[in-house]
């Protein structure tokens, strides 16, 4: 912990006296070689002298010192040995940055044309895993993967490492392994698992990325990643700048570093600026939510060969950027009218053949399907909609639900025609309980009675006014009145075949 600074007390009513007399003795000629020693000496007898009156001056300018000191703030200090000031200087300042880095994604993506720019801009994501935190702000990498995505092209490019940090900081090997084993997995120094050592190796292969042959600093794109990895990146790729520059101050930042969720809201509204009436996230919160829903992260094949083989695919650096941009693109290509192309655009698994909208649409029941309606559907989990198109002609048409597999039957006398198709995002694993129920068997309200119900149904044999025995109660008597259950009321029927005389009767 670094050394705390020494507060700078304000001058009591003595000093101030005592500087005041010097000034007084030195314009007579009178010199202290000993400082402020030989004034204090000199001084004190005549303090002790002076009246209260004659003292309250020098009291009241030492009363106001003591209040401009309590305001200042660079005469206070925290645990850490930095004045208040300072800390209030520093969160000035982030926020200012925050402003800025928010102004240049809205500039940046407002500034593209729908139509043409925005389908072909690149953007680059960036995920860094860690092994600890240091007390000042500074990060012990392990992994590093960039990806780079455009709306045409899908994900183009991507690149990923492991980090190998030759030794984990003094104090620090629990947080280490700890943080290891609830995330990334992967090995903590000194056991071998192939990491790259050699930061600069890195750190040209993260600029080729980047900058392609040009090389020309100044046009380094900024990097999206989630906030709560934005620190940890600044620092890992400042480490990686520093083994270059060996400790040299450049001019500017080389590496921008930018909240993901804000460039994911603004795409999304920008894909359907050229809609009108349409509006793609109403809220900045709804992009960070879909954001943290993550629905592709327990998907294999687009991590790293490492990760594959354990249980911890949501962590992997380079399934995380794989998935922000998957994700980005499956909100905002169906209204660019750019057909998803399964690994591109999407994972390899999702079937993209299956998500066109119907041509036909009831106006009524578009993205209202009922869980309940058509049975027959509702046992299939997946339905083959290219096989479900309706003959113009014909009155019944179907309509693509809000919920993926499941399709509502609709009678509408004049079907409304659309005038484009228009591509749908890729399936997602059934995770609402409308498919949950479609994969069920068929089920009668007789399967569920109603909690409490006096209405029990009776095993095959019982006459409908014949006693019914209910466990741990005996026989009742036939009537309206709801039977006792051992379940408080839940009307658990007892097994009839039991020997009514052996039970035991409360």
């Amino acid at each position: 912990m670094p050394q705390t600074k020494k507060k700078k007390q304000p001058k009591n009513a003595f000093l101030l006296f005592m500087i005041h007399f010097k000034s007084q003795q030195e314009a007579k000629g009178i010199m202290f070689p000993g400082g402020m020693k030989d004034v204090a000496a000199k001084a004190e007898p005549i303090w002790k002298k002076m009246d209260l009156s004659e003292k309250w001056i020098y009291e009241e300018e030492s009363r106001k010192e003591k209040e401009r000191d309590k305001l200042n703030l660079e005469n206070k200090y925290t645990t850490f040995g930095k004045s208040y000031a300072q800390v209030e200087r520093e969160k000035n300042e982030a926020i200012e940055e925050q402003i800025r880095m928010t102004q240049e994604i809205e500039v940046t993506v407002r500034s593209l044309d729908c139509c043409t720019s925005l389908q072909t801009n690149k953007f680059y994501l960036i995920h860094v895993n860690y092994y600890c935190r240091h007390e000042k702000g500074m990060y012990t990498p392990c992994e590093l993967a960039l990806a780079e995505f455009n709306f045409v092209d899908g994900i183009r490019s991507v690149y990923h490492t492991l980090i190998n940090p030759g030794t984990i900081p003094l104090g620090y090997k629990y947080e280490a392994n700890k943080h290891s084993e609830e995330t990334h997995q992967i090995p903590v120094p000194p056991e071998e698992f192939g990491g790259e050592t050699d930061y600069v190796k890195i750190l040209i292969s993260v600029k080729q990325f980047l900058l392609g042959p040009s090389q020309d600093e100044s046009l380094m794109p900024p990097l999206y990643t989630q906030p709560n990895c934005i620190d940890a990146a600044k620092d890992v790729l400042s480490k990686l700048e520093d083994s270059i520059r060996a400790g040299c101050s450049s001019e500017f930042d080389v590496f921008r570093v930018y909240p993901l969720p804000k460039l994911f809201y603004e795409l999304r509204n920008a894909c359907v600026s050229n809609r009108p009436g349409k509006v793609g996230f109403p809220a900045f919160s709804l992009a960070e939510r879909e954001l943290d829903k993550d629905v592709f992260n327990y998907t294999r094949g687009i991590s790293c060969e490492f990760h594959e083989e354990t249980d911890a695919l949501p962590f992997c650096s380079l399934s995380c950027v794989r998935r922000w941009g998957f994700l980005i693109m499956d909100h905002c290509c169906k209204d660019l009218g750019i057909q998803l192309v399964a690994g591109k655009h999407c994972p390899k698994e999702a079937d993209t053949s299956r998500y066109l909208k119907l041509a036909y649409q009831a106006s009524s029941t578009a993205g209202d399907a009922s869980p309940h309606s058509s049975n027959s559907l509702m046992k299939t989990s997946f339905v083959d909609y290219g096989s479900l198109l309706p003959d113009p002609s014909s009155a019944q048409h179907f309509t693509l639900g809000a919920t993926p597999g499941i399709v509502s039957v609709s009678k509408q006398p004049e079907p409304k025609k659309l005038t484009c198709r228009e591509p749908l995002a890729p399936l997602r694993p059934p995770k609402t309980d409308s498919v949950a129920l479609s994969l069920m068997t068929e089920f009668t309200e007789e399967d569920f009675p109603v909690l409490g119900s006096s209405k029990q149904s009776k095993p095959a044999g019982v006459m409908r006014n014949e006693p019914i025995a209910v466990a741990g109660r005996g026989k009742l008597a036939a009537g309206p009145s709801k039977p006792v259950s051992l379940g408080r009321g839940r009307g658990l029927v007892a097994d009839l075949e039991k020997d009514f005389d052996n039970m035991q009767f409360s």
